[in-house]
Protein backbone atom coordinates (compact mmCIF):
# COMPACT_ATOMS: atom_id res chain seq x y z
CA UNK A 1 0.00 0.00 0.00
CA UNK A 2 1.63 3.43 -0.71
CA UNK A 3 2.00 6.23 1.65
CA UNK A 4 -0.33 8.31 -0.31
CA UNK A 5 -3.27 6.07 -0.35
CA UNK A 6 -2.53 5.04 3.51
CA UNK A 7 -1.97 8.75 4.81
CA UNK A 8 -5.43 9.45 2.60
CA UNK A 9 -7.62 6.49 4.38
CA UNK A 10 -5.99 6.91 8.18
CA UNK A 11 -7.16 10.89 7.77
CA UNK A 12 -10.30 9.87 6.95
CA UNK A 13 -10.39 7.23 9.54
CA UNK A 14 -9.75 10.21 12.01
CA UNK A 15 -12.24 12.53 10.55
CA UNK A 16 -14.71 9.77 11.38
CA UNK A 17 -13.26 9.83 14.87
CA UNK A 18 -13.76 13.67 15.26
CA UNK A 19 -17.41 13.33 14.25
CA UNK A 20 -17.85 10.25 16.48
CA UNK A 21 -16.74 12.16 19.42
CA UNK A 22 -18.78 15.17 18.74
CA UNK A 23 -21.23 13.08 18.45
CA UNK A 24 -20.78 11.14 21.78
CA UNK A 25 -20.25 14.30 23.44
CA UNK A 26 -23.45 15.44 22.56
CA UNK A 27 -25.33 12.34 23.67
CA UNK A 28 -25.44 13.22 27.11
CA UNK A 29 -28.87 12.51 27.95
CA UNK A 30 -28.64 9.27 26.27
CA UNK A 31 -25.84 8.02 28.42
CA UNK A 32 -27.46 8.95 31.42
CA UNK A 33 -30.66 7.34 30.11
CA UNK A 34 -28.30 3.93 29.04
CA UNK A 35 -26.25 4.35 32.69
CA UNK A 36 -29.91 3.91 34.37
CA UNK A 37 -30.39 1.02 32.21
CA UNK A 38 -27.23 -0.30 33.02
CA UNK A 39 -28.12 -0.33 36.80
CA UNK A 40 -31.39 -2.05 36.36
CA UNK A 41 -29.98 -4.59 34.57
CA UNK A 42 -26.32 -5.37 35.79
CA UNK A 43 -24.79 -5.11 32.47
CA UNK A 44 -21.67 -2.12 31.38
CA UNK A 45 -22.42 -1.14 27.60
CA UNK A 46 -20.73 1.96 28.22
CA UNK A 47 -17.96 0.62 29.59
CA UNK A 48 -17.75 -1.49 26.38
CA UNK A 49 -18.07 1.73 23.83
CA UNK A 50 -15.17 3.07 25.66
CA UNK A 51 -12.81 0.48 25.95
CA UNK A 52 -13.90 -0.18 21.99
CA UNK A 53 -13.50 4.27 21.79
CA UNK A 54 -10.06 4.16 23.23
CA UNK A 55 -8.59 1.07 21.53
CA UNK A 56 -9.69 2.05 18.06
CA UNK A 57 -8.48 5.91 18.65
CA UNK A 58 -4.90 4.75 20.06
CA UNK A 59 -4.51 2.31 17.14
CA UNK A 60 -5.54 5.47 14.22
CA UNK A 61 -3.13 7.76 16.29
CA UNK A 62 -0.51 4.66 16.34
CA UNK A 63 -0.94 4.11 12.21
CA UNK A 64 -0.43 7.43 11.53
CA UNK A 65 3.29 7.52 12.94
CA UNK A 66 5.78 6.93 10.44
CA UNK A 67 6.63 2.90 10.00
CA UNK A 68 4.23 2.04 12.34
CA UNK A 69 2.72 -0.55 9.97
CA UNK A 70 5.92 -2.48 10.10
CA UNK A 71 5.93 -2.87 14.10
CA UNK A 72 2.43 -4.19 14.03
CA UNK A 73 2.57 -7.45 16.66
CA UNK A 74 0.54 -10.02 15.91
CA UNK A 75 -0.85 -10.19 19.58
CA UNK A 76 -1.96 -6.48 18.63
CA UNK A 77 -4.03 -7.21 15.23
CA UNK A 78 -5.38 -10.40 17.15
CA UNK A 79 -6.53 -7.69 19.81
CA UNK A 80 -7.86 -5.26 17.08
CA UNK A 81 -9.75 -8.26 15.77
CA UNK A 82 -10.77 -9.48 18.88
CA UNK A 83 -12.45 -6.40 20.36
CA UNK A 84 -15.47 -6.45 17.87
CA UNK A 85 -18.20 -5.59 20.20
CA UNK A 86 -20.99 -7.60 18.16
CA UNK A 87 -19.20 -10.70 19.88
CA UNK A 88 -20.07 -9.95 22.90
CA UNK A 89 -23.72 -11.38 23.52
CA UNK A 90 -24.57 -9.13 26.20
CA UNK A 91 -23.65 -5.72 23.99
CA UNK A 92 -25.27 -7.88 20.49
CA UNK A 93 -28.64 -8.03 22.47
CA UNK A 94 -28.92 -4.63 23.64
CA UNK A 95 -28.20 -3.12 20.13
CA UNK A 96 -30.37 -5.66 18.70
CA UNK A 97 -33.40 -4.35 21.42
CA UNK A 98 -32.32 -0.83 22.23
CA UNK A 99 -30.79 0.83 19.16
CA UNK A 100 -33.70 2.91 18.37
CA UNK A 101 -33.80 4.27 22.19
CA UNK A 102 -29.79 5.49 21.76
CA UNK A 103 -29.49 6.87 18.25
CA UNK A 104 -26.55 9.13 19.34
CA UNK A 105 -24.35 6.08 20.79
CA UNK A 106 -25.19 3.10 18.43
CA UNK A 107 -24.08 5.99 15.52
CA UNK A 108 -20.85 5.90 17.27
CA UNK A 109 -20.49 2.30 18.19
CA UNK A 110 -21.35 2.16 14.17
CA UNK A 111 -18.65 4.40 13.84
CA UNK A 112 -16.26 3.03 15.75
CA UNK A 113 -16.85 -0.48 14.47
CA UNK A 114 -16.51 1.01 10.48
CA UNK A 115 -13.31 2.48 11.78
CA UNK A 116 -12.08 -0.69 13.69
CA UNK A 117 -13.17 -2.74 10.00
CA UNK A 118 -11.11 -0.29 7.84
CA UNK A 119 -7.85 -0.34 10.24
CA UNK A 120 -7.91 -4.39 10.00
CA UNK A 121 -7.92 -3.77 6.63
CA UNK A 122 -5.52 -1.19 5.56
CA UNK A 123 -2.90 -3.82 7.90
CA UNK A 124 -4.12 -6.93 6.21
CA UNK A 125 -3.70 -5.21 3.08
CA UNK A 126 0.05 -3.55 4.21
CA UNK A 127 1.04 -7.28 5.05
CA UNK A 128 -0.49 -9.42 2.35
CA UNK A 129 2.64 -7.21 0.39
Amino acid sequence: MQNIELNSRLKHLTEVLNQKITVFRSAGTERKQLALWEQNNGVDILGLIDILGSSVQGWVSRLSESNAMKSIAENELSQMENIDPFNNITFSQWYLENRHSYPKLTRCVIALEFTRQELLDIIHSYKSK
